[in-house]
C-alpha cells in the first residue's frame, strides 16, 4: 500500500512540475542564448516557436515583436555597411531580408528603394560607357567601361 501512495505522490509531483513550466520555455531559453550571441535571426526563430507553442503568452508575443524589430535593424545596418563599401547587390539582399523579417520597417523599405536606384544608375552608366566603344574593338571592355575608358586596338 505504501508503494502505491509513493507512486501516486511521485506522479502528482511530476504533473505539478510539468504544469509549472510554460509551453515554449525551452525555445525562449534557446532564443535568449542566440540573442546574447547577437544571432538575431536564430533568436527570432526560437521566439516564434515559443509563441506558436503558447499563443496566449504575452511575454512571448512581446519578445517576438522586439526581436523582429532587432533582426530587421541588424540587416539594415549590415546592408548600409555593404553599400558604403560599394557592394550594392549584397547590400540590396540585406535590405530585402530586413523587409521580409519586419515588413512594417519604413527604413528597410527606403534603403531597398535607394539601393535599387543606385544599382539601376550604375548599370545605365556602365551600358553608356560600353556603348561608346561600339563599332570599335576594345580591350577589356568590362573593366574599362566601369571607369569610362576604352582602349582601341
Amino acid at each position: 500500500m505504501t508503494d502505491r501512495y509513493w507512486a501516486a505522490g511521485a506522479l502528482f509531483g511530476l504533473l505539478l512540475l510539468l504544469a509549472g513550466c510554460p509551453k515554449g520555455s525551452q525555445e525562449i531559453k534557446a532564443g535568449r542564448q542566440a540573442e546574447a550571441l547577437k544571432d538575431y535571426d536564430t533568436a527570432l526563430v526560437h521566439y516564434e516557436r515559443a509563441l506558436r507553442a503558447d499563443p496566449l503568452n504575452t511575454e512571448y508575443k512581446l519578445k517576438t515583436e522586439r526581436l523582429r524589430f532587432e533582426a530587421g535593424q541588424h540587416h539594415v545596418r549590415q546592408g548600409q555597411k555593404l553599400r558604403e563599401k560599394g557592394e550594392l547587390p549584397l547590400a540590396l539582399a540585406e535590405f530585402q531580408k530586413a523587409m521580409a523579417i519586419d515588413p512594417s520597417s519604413p527604413i528597410a523599405e527606403q534603403e531597398t528603394r535607394r539601393t535599387m536606384e543606385m544599382l539601376a544608375s550604375s548599370k545605365a552608366a556602365a551600358e553608356g560607357a560600353a556603348g561608346a566603344c561600339s563599332g570599335v574593338r576594345c580591350v577589356d571592355r568590362t573593366s574599362r567601361a566601369r571607369r569610362g575608358t576604352c582602349l582601341h586596338t
